[in-house]
């Protein structure tokens, strides 16, 4: 595979040669960045000493390289650099041009190099750069992963570097795969880090011709900061603590002792500074944190403002599903019907001022009462109206997913996030981005399960991102600044004009006379397509900035449309959007009920000065449209998106023909425990229906087929039904992976074939055969695994031709499998994954360090694992995580379900037992939203159960309920 070669590349790098920084130098706070004549740079601290240096290198087939400054390549302007570089293996050249942008926080370097010929696929650029070993080793460094240094071949995706030495923080303008390599000797001796640059997909003869293009930000480093990394080598500010100095005769790293109570502190710092309802202040929380810092500043102990915080954050948990659940019940009341909530109205307020004055004592008893008055009124609404206030409560496979990125908005990089865009930083499939001003803190946030509305505390402006049309909504504006652009800006298209004006760099300029709503702004990377209900006053073009101004207060409406759009194309988009975009669709709520499936849409009403005609329409689930549900009308967006809506403000279609199966509800459990224990009449007793039974590792395996037959034996008996699951018997998932030596695709079928023959002395009882646990393969190599499959498949069906197999993905079984999994050649396949997104939580603490990690909680701003550095928080970004998000991280498998109309399966989910000192009710929270998912889309699930799930007594209480309630008798799910 292309990574791996690239791999091998990198291992045989010749060294750059050392170029002279003279020409150019730029200030950046305490520290200073030169370029050479060819714009190689280098970073130098304010003693002087270079803490790093970067040139672009062409890599070649034959381990050879090409760099930047051996090349023909000049410097052409204050900031630029240009010329041109010849691959040392295809002899293609490339056009080189690198510009420099700097601010007094920052210095951004792009670089762009354009093939003039088709290159080999082999050979790329990347940026490198050089770290003098001296003086980072035993300092961390940060490239998606964090490890400490010493380090080599160790690699990491992401868009963020962090040297920890000085805390210089490097962002990149994408996410791309980085490596850090150790090389050369004495004081030659540096660690190189190989940024790959942003590349085009390759051409189908394993060439390409595109450009590559990446922006790296050096950000200036601030003055605390950079006395933190002075003071101490591997911690930021608020983790510093004592050091330990070890001399055995020989010298060793100095090791850090944590300061555990300032690093969770630092950490629920960082999680309440973020944007959330209007309706939550965090003040009193804050001077708690600040009181603690001060403590541990003075070697004193912060234990009680630990706990306090912490307490006040399992609050907090329960208060924002509170604080969803009002929200909903007032679209339920404005779209549905009546519902008295008043009850739970005053209780809810009560917790809001209880939370806001600090006042803990029997707030969480209150907040979980509070919530037991949210589920009745729950099971009222379904008993009333036969539907749920409470989006993702009913059985409808095809719902709305909350996934923005299905709208064209960048996808976060983490394949299990789908990312959401912030005022602050919008990014675009396009490549295009741009910013509407402002900080986090500047802004509240109110969510639904389709929209996400932010609110500027000053300017009282109000920002619209939904799932159910590709707009993005301004309200309120009488001046806008659309800032951070990726590309400028080169061309102003009006409806009056049918052509493009160029427009350059120029001082506010009064704003052509619109003849329609609409106008557009063309640049190199995606053209903005912009609605407007009064005409503008000024437009104002400076780099990569538009301002724009109105004598009266209005909103602006934008789309995004790829650059490549011709102006015939981009008014026929036009024409379509303009009546739309004054009632646009941006709330909803469903009703699914006797195989149908109706929704009801909530508009914001705009007015404008062309008395445009309003058109309501109604979007239409991303899910119900693959799955062809009905006759639905579309709109194309470019490439293979299209807008799907039907007409008016209600809309309703059949779902009889979505396939759906048995709901088998039950929990993981191994052969040889529940045989030792008697465990599966006590399964039976809490109201589980079945057990996914694991058969581990014997020392022979004949040990483990005795064990399955005893284990079958007793689950027969009880009436506990069987999903059968070699979890790590024969081969082990862990250590050995998948069987693929040049016998043991055939061992593995005889394997399940023995299984089966062993399934069949107990009729009724084995639902299914689980053929693979969490395949250890790259989401695209599922065509490894598929052949595999087919023969195990074949060898149950000798014995079996009757019982469904389940099939799991690649990506260890994560839903981001999906992305690549095909479809098996049995009819009779349910095809599985396993959900523990976000992993930060519901395997919080699992790196078991002493002393222990700050907890996470569910719902709120979750921090993204670092598995290699092994911390959960470390310097990992946050991200929003609740109900309507853990759906989007299983979107991949829901899309493979209704392109195909097959059944799903979760095998695994449940979050890990260490929450329960302090998260245990948001593990709760976490497992009822795990529930509901799959309870909606009719997917069988398997709890998981060593050392989490029913370890914790609030998951537990509610996982039985669910059993006791929908588990008897067995049945299909009602619609």
């Amino acid at each position: 595979m292309l990574i791996r070669s690239l791999s091998c590349l990198c291992m045989l790098i010749c060294c750059l040669c050392a170029p002279t920084f003279a020409q150019t130098t730029l200030p950046l706070g305490q520290q200073v960045v030169s370029f050479d004549d060819h714009g190689a740079w280098q970073l130098l601290d304010a003693e002087g000493r270079n803490i790093a240096s970067g040139a672009t290198l062409f890599y070649a087939k034959g381990w050879r390289t090409t760099g930047q400054s051996q090349q023909t390549i000049t410097k052409t302007g204050e900031n630029t650099w240009s010329g041109e570089m010849v691959d040392r293996n295809s002899k293609i050249k490339s056009t080189f041009t690198q510009t420099v942008e700097a601010t007094e926080d920052q210095i951004s370097i792009t670089v762009k190099v354009e093939p003039q010929g088709k290159i080999p696929v082999e050979d790329i650029p990347m940026i490198v750069m050089r770290l003098p070993q001296e003086l980072h080793d035993g300092h961390k460094l940060s490239i998606g992963k964090t490890y400490t240094l010493p380090a080599d071949n160790k690699w990491g995706y992401g868009d963020y570097i962090k040297l920890w030495l000085t805390n210089n923080a490097i962002k990149l303008s994408n996410g791309v795969s980085m490596s850090v390599w150790k090389r050369g000797k004495g004081q030659y001796a540096r660690y190189e880090v190989r940024v790959r640059m942003d590349g085009p997909k390759r051409d189908k003869d394993k060439t390409i011709s595109q450009p590559y293009e990446l922006t790296l930000t050096l950000r200036k480093v601030t003055e605390e900061a950079a006395a933190a990394a002075k003071s101490d080598t591997n911690q930021p500010v608020a983790f510093v603590g004592q050091v330990d100095v070890i001399d055995s005769g020989k010298k060793k790293a100095q090791t850090p002792k944590r300061d555990a109570q300032a690093e969770y502190l630092t950490n629920y710092q960082r999680v309440l500074d973020e944007p959330t309802a209007a309706r939550f202040n965090h003040t009193v929380t804050h001077d708690w944190i600040k009181q603690g810092l001060a403590a541990r500043t003075q070697s004193q102990s912060a234990e009680k403002q630990v706990d306090h915080v912490e307490a006040y954050l399992q609050c907090l948990s329960v208060a924002y599903d509170l604080d969803a659940r009002q929200r909903h019940m007032l679209l339920f009341k404005q779209l549905i019907g009546p519902l008295d909530t008043a009850s739970f109205d005053i209780a809810f307020e009560q917790v809001t001022n209880q939370l806001k004055s600090g006042e803990l004592e029997g707030l969480l008893d209150r907040c979980l009462l509070t919530l037991k008055l949210a589920e009745n009124l729950e099971k009222q609404t379904l008993s009333s109206y036969q539907t749920s206030y409470y989006p993702g409560s009913i059985v409808n496979q095809h719902s709305w997913v909350k996934a923005l990125y299905l709208n064209g908005y960048k996808k976060h990089r983490d394949g299990l996030n789908a990312g959401e865009p912030y005022p602050w930083d919008i990014a675009w499939d396009t490549g295009l981005s741009l910013s509407l001003g402002g900080q986090p803190a500047d802004y509240n946030v109110d969510r639904t399960w389709t929209t996400n509305t932010w609110h500027h505390k000053t300017n009282n402006t109000d920002v619209f991102f939904s799932v159910l049309t590709p707009v993005t909504l301004i309200e309120k504006v009488n001046d806008l600044t659309l800032d951070q652009l990726s590309s400028p800006v080169t061309h102003l298209l009006m409806p009056d004009k049918n052509a493009s004006m160029i427009i350059g760099k120029t001082d506010a300029m009064p704003m052509p006379k619109l003849s329609d709503n609409w106008f557009a702004l063309r640049t190199g990377k995606g053209v903005l397509l912009c609605f407007t209900g009064k005409q503008p006053a000024t437009l104002q073009n400076t780099n990569k900035q538009i301002q724009l101004t109105w004598k009266e207060q209005t909103y602006l409406a934008m789309l995004v449309f790829p650059s490549s759009i011709g102006t015939d194309d981009l008014i026929q988009q036009a024409n379509f959007w303009q009546d739309i975009v004054i009632a646009l669709p941006t709330q909803a709520m469903e009703i699914a009920s006797n195989n149908q499936v109706e929704y009801r849409y909530q508009y914001r009403t705009q007015q404008d000065d062309w008395q445009t005609t309003p058109n309501h329409v109604s979007p239409v689930p991303h899910l119900a449209v693959l799955a062809n549900d009905s006759n639905f009308q579309t709109h194309p967006l470019g490439g293979n998106d299209v807008f799907t809506f039907m007409n008016g403000k209600q809309t309703s279609w059949p779902t009889d023909k979505i396939k759906k199966q048995p709901m088998y509800r039950g929990l993981n459990d191994d052969a040889k425990h529940l045989i030792k224990d008697g465990r599966a009449a006590h399964w039976i007793s809490l109201g589980a229906n079945s057990v996914r039974l694991c058969i581990y590792h014997q020392d022979k395996d004949q040990q483990g087929y005795d064990l399955f037959d005893g284990a079958l034996k007793q689950c027969h008996k009880a009436g506990l039904k069987v999903l059968v699951d070699p979890h790590d018997f024969v081969y082990k998932t862990t250590r050995k992976g998948l069987p693929t030596n040049t016998d043991a695709p055939q061992k593995f079928a005889a394997m399940w074939e023995k299984l089966a023959t062993i399934s069949k002395q107990y009729p009724g009882t084995v639902i299914g055969y689980d053929l693979y646990n969490e395949l250890r393969l790259k989401t695209h190599e599922w065509d490894k695994w598929a052949p595999i499959a087919e023969l195990a498949i074949a060898s149950i069906r000798k014995v079996d031709t009757a019982t469904p197999i389940y099939a799991g993905c690649t990506d260890m079984s994560n839903a981001t499998g999906y992305h690549a999994t095909k479809l098996l050649s049995d009819p009779n396949v349910i095809y599985s994954f396993h959900h523990y997104a976000m992993h930060s939580f519901t395997h919080q603490n699992i790196f078991r360090h002493k002393p222990k990690e700050a907890f996470v909680f569910y719902p709120g701003w979750t921090p993204l694992i670092d598995w290699g550095a092994k911390q959960t928080y470390g310097d990992a970004e946050l991200l929003w995580w609740d109900r309507w998000s853990m759906a989007a991280s299983v979107y991949p498998a829901l899309k493979f379900a209704a392109r195909h109309n097959v059944n799903m399966h979760c095998g695994e989910f449940a979050p890990v037992g260490w929450s329960k000192p302090r998260a245990a009710e948001a593990s709760m929270l976490w497992t009822i939203d795990a529930m509901d998912l799959f309870e909606q889309r009719n997917i069988v699930w398997h709890l998981w159960n060593k050392g989490f799930g029913l370890t914790i007594d609030q998951v537990k209480d509610k996982v039985t309920d669910v059993w006791q309630t929908r588990n008897q008798p067995y049945q299909l799910p009602t619609q």
